[in-house]
């Protein structure tokens, strides 16, 4: 039997920007490539929606897609739900049939329905969570067990109170949608709870979703497969050494293959780790890296991220380090997104303030007042209200909640402005 596996297409993301079609435009060639494959059925790990409550152009969206595998060659096999309450019953389809879990982006609690469970019920899918397929064709039985995607805080209890086992005479596969710690820089339980040795043993793949680049890992005896998502969401290194795409998995000899969508944007991804260096310098370095990069043509407008993480030469702050005049310089050409972790030594620099004005024989009001000053002259609440003001506000217990105010309504501002600016540097597409 051959299954494809396409996962996380998060249908609806970035709408109101520029890239608001782009969740479309992958799934439904990932769809058109599938059904040129003719497999006898897909299995999608979840995240299907970007958000748990699509709104209506986006379900109008959605639809049309599923048209393309809907209308391809009928598949052969015959699927059999057991759901975890309730007695088995068969799944009629069209065309290709579709068996999903819903991700942590359609999680709703038990009171509600989730997009894909509205899905199950207009027959577009079978939508498993703790729950098992069979699909039977030519005498071969494949069971396909999945459990939605949850919080993670609670995705290890969950996993052993469902506690999935294989089926005997049958090809089992495992489906689900959880971060797992091996995959992860931070081993937070409220970033993951999973680990490998946790997966259950004895089914012949495993199939997670919810990480975004695509790999195959190994270890002992145990088979897992993360497909990766079918657009960038979220522009991590990983997802920039692998194109976005599928995989065709044939039961009887295991074999996966991955396929690439045809038509999709380029992520450039470049992380510059750097010790006291000089703003200026350090711009300049960044220009020269993006122009070697775009200085070809591509067919679609590509994605850019710039990483930035070091330390700062003495008497430099984050906000010298300007990169809006690269972004603007090359707005025609890629879509940018940065990001800015600069450790200027900001406790030692402190720590010499405090030292200078302690030596001029300053008062705490008029110490407090300078080093506010200095510190909001780096956020832009600077340019919208008088820093002797806010102190004086601060110096007034009575005064606490209008100051709050104050800073709420500075913020909101600056988030107004950073959304525009956005959407300016993002503004030319091909």
């Amino acid at each position: 039997m051959r299954l494809a596996f396409v996962s996380d297409t998060h249908l609806g993301f970035a709408r109101g920007s520029v890239r608001e079609g782009d969740a479309f435009v992958q799934f439904k060639q990932a769809l058109e490539g599938i059904a040129s494959q003719a497999p006898d059925a897909i299995i999608h790990p979840g995240d299907f929606f970007d958000h748990k409550i699509p709104i209506q152009e986006v379900w109008d969206e959605a639809f049309q897609c599923l048209r393309v595998v809907q209308q391809g060659a009928q598949s052969q096999a015959k699927i059999t739900h057991f759901p975890r309450n309730g007695s088995p019953h068969a799944f009629h389809f069209q065309g290709i049939p579709l068996i999903a879990i819903a991700g942590t982006h359609e999680y709703r609690s038990k009171d509600f329905k989730n997009a894909l469970q509205v899905l199950h019920t207009a027959n577009q899918l079978i939508c498993l969570h703790a729950s098992h397929v069979v699909i039977e064709k030519d005498g071969e039985k494949v069971a396909v067990h999945g459990m939605s995607g949850i919080p993670e805080k609670r995705a290890l209890e969950a996993l052993r109170m469902y506690n999935p086992k294989p089926l005997e005479n049958h090809h089992n596969l495992l489906v689900l949608h959880q971060s797992i710690k091996e995959f992860l820089p931070s081993k937070d339980d409220m970033t993951a709870t999973i680990g490998l040795s946790d997966l259950p043993s004895g089914f012949d793949l495993l199939v997670n979703g919810h990480l975004h680049w695509s790999t195959l890992t190994e270890w002992e005896g145990k088979r897992l497969l993360i497909p990766g998502s079918t657009v960038f969401t979220q522009m991590k290194r990983l997802e920039s050494e692998k194109p976005k795409g599928w995989y065709i998995y044939d039961t009887q000899t295991k074999h996966l293959e991955f396929h690439p969508i045809p038509k999709q944007r380029k992520l450039y991804y470049h992380k510059l780790k750097f010790k006291n260096a000089h703003p200026h310098k350090l711009v300049e370095k960044c220009r020269e890296i993006v122009q070697k990069d775009l200085q070809g043509t591509h067919e679609l407008l590509p994605l850019y991220r710039l990483k930035l993480q070091g330390t700062l030469a003495k008497g430099y702050t984050q906000a010298d380090v300007d990169l809006n005049k690269i972004t603007a310089e090359f707005e025609s050409k890629a879509i940018f997104s940065t990001m800015k972790k600069i450790n200027s030594d900001q406790f030692h620099v402190r720590l010499e303030e405090l030292r200078e004005l302690h030596s001029k024989h300053k008062s705490v009001a008029e110490t407090g007042l300078e080093l506010l000053e200095k510190n909001l002259q780096q956020t832009p609440f600077a340019e919208r209200m008088r820093i002797k003001d806010l102190f004086e506000l601060l110096e007034d217990k009575q005064n606490i909640d209008k100051t709050v105010q104050l800073l709420e309504r500075g913020e909101l501002l600056q988030r107004k402005e950073v959304e525009a600016e956005s959407e300016k540097v993002v503004i030319k597409t091909n």
